[in-house]
């Protein structure tokens, strides 16, 4: 158990030390030579750094065992040993947040005079303990205390109705089983339905006051019937250029956009940021989102237990499959937000105008303008590269592209329209494979895995 626990711990320590020592030698090589390619290296292990931390800690969890270390610590109580487990993973946020902080100051200062000569608002620089908390609230913590409420509710209901996570593979899984199932799945359901509240108080947001602009972007979302409870803005200090909306059930739904975005773009790119997001709830893009990665993790989870369980090919075989199966269903995952993120722009810019002589509605120039404007325009704010690929949405320059290939095609019926919905084909088939191999692998359906079970129960009769 020491030796697991000093793995985990010094695995991730040892890989918070390396980011931290090569995010440093990359800012001192921009000071002192002005290396645009110090700059890249930076911005690109900024980028990476979160996801390779994740692997790190999973790594930990899948081959050390940390979970088992810190229950054999702690105990298995309701909730505290999972927070505890989780602890390294908030560290390591932290220190990845305030490692960043250096390359963060320098892109500041470096805009700073051109800002104030262009006469574009000029945000305070933060320190590192502000620039590292409030990475913190936007990331870690608003991941983190979901997760663990679910955790937590979880273990006490299985607690209360005095219940094994594998009763229904020993043989026990009676009604009380499936009561417990139930009020699980019903209340993590309510916590994801809760989460936008939560964004609402962690995350520095103000109400967008009653105004001109307020009310065009409300009559946007009136006009598509979709509720939206409020309109905030969202105040990252500059940080930021972008529109965002959380929220499954309309009365706990919000339309975020930052301050950077407010101060820059002008009122009709706005509402084409806003229709965007519109587009996303109109589309249901969030229960599909959700949907898919609960297909995919289902998937995973059955398939990477069978590796470990019943095929038995050691830990780090085991923790490969993990690793595997998880790259696999995150890339799916990356494919399938690309598409949804096409639909939602070709929706804006339909919503925008749009109409021929024979009154069928198609999507206008002015509204595709209007929409490949915003996405500049947030692009040069943020000052990201117009042609860098990113995992959720793809490139500014491929979104453009698809905009342009709208222009004159029926609403509702492009080809960005077609690959959504395929999207959600693969997400349905997805939800299906999840749950059909999960409940197969909870009732002995892989080879050997009954076999195993068996040996278990009598084992328990024989003690």
């Amino acid at each position: 158990i020491r030796i697991h626990t000093r793995a985990t711990l010094g695995a991730m320590a040892l890989f918070g030390a390396l980011v931290w020592m090569r995010m440093v030698w990359l800012c001192r090589a921009i000071d002192r030579r002005g290396s645009v390619r110090a700059l890249r290296k930076a911005s690109r292990l900024a980028s990476a750094a979160p996801t390779l931390g994740a692997g790190v800690f999973c790594v930990g969890v899948l081959v050390f065992g940390w979970l088992d270390a810190v229950r054999w610590w702690e105990g298995d109580g309701v909730g505290y040993d999972e927070a505890s487990a989780l602890a390294p993973m908030l560290v390591r946020s932290l220190c990845l947040s305030a490692s960043v902080w250096g390359l963060e100051r320098r892109s500041r200062e470096a805009t700073l005079w051109r800002a104030r000569g262009e006469g574009q608002p000029v945000y305070a620089i933060p320190s590192r303990w502000g620039y590292t908390w409030s990475a913190a609230r936007h990331g870690a913590l608003f991941v983190l205390i979901p997760a663990m409420t679910i955790f937590a509710w979880s273990e006490a209901v299985a607690w209360w109705f005095d219940v094994r996570d594998d009763a229904l593979l020993t043989g026990e899984g009676d009604a009380a089983f499936w009561w417990a199932a139930a009020v699980q799945g019903g209340g993590a359901l309510l916590v994801v339905c809760a989460t936008p509240w939560l964004a609402r108080v962690l995350w520095d947001t103000t109400p967008l006051r009653d105004g001109p602009l307020h009310d065009r972007l409300a009559r946007t979302a009136a006009r598509r019937r979709v509720r939206i409870r409020e309109y905030l803005v969202w105040h990252t200090g500059g940080a930021h250029a972008n529109g965002a909306v959380v929220g499954v059930v309309p009365w706990l739904r919000y339309v975020l956009l930052t301050d950077a975005l407010l101060d820059a773009l002008p009122e009709d790119e706005l509402e084409a940021v806003v229709a965007h997001e519109i587009g996303h709830v109109a589309s249901r893009h969030i229960p599909w989102m959700l949907a898919s990665v609960l297909g995919l993790a289902m998937t995973v989870s059955a398939v990477g237990g069978w590796v470990g369980d019943v095929v038995a090919l050691g830990a780090w075989v085991s923790a490969a499959a993990w690793i595997a199966g998880g790259g696999s269903a995150s890339a799916l995952c990356g494919v399938i937000s690309r598409r949804f993120e096409r639909q939602a722009d070709g929706f804006a810019a339909g919503a925008l105008g749009g109409g021929d002589e024979r009154g069928q509605e198609r999507i206008a120039a002015d509204g595709v303008q209007a929409m490949g404007g915003a996405l500049a325009r947030g692009t040069a704010l943020s000052g990201m590269d117009a042609d860098r690929f990113t995992w959720r949405h793809g490139s500014i320059r491929s979104r453009q592209r698809s905009l342009d290939a709208q222009i004159g095609a029926p609403i509702g019926r492009t080809r960005a329209d077609r690959d959504a919905r395929r999207a959600k084909g693969m997400i349905a088939l997805a939800l299906a494979v999840g749950l059909g191999l999960t409940v197969w692998t909870e009732a002995g359906g892989f080879p050997g895995e009954a076999e195993e079970a068996g040996r278990g129960a009598s084992v328990g009769t024989l003690d």
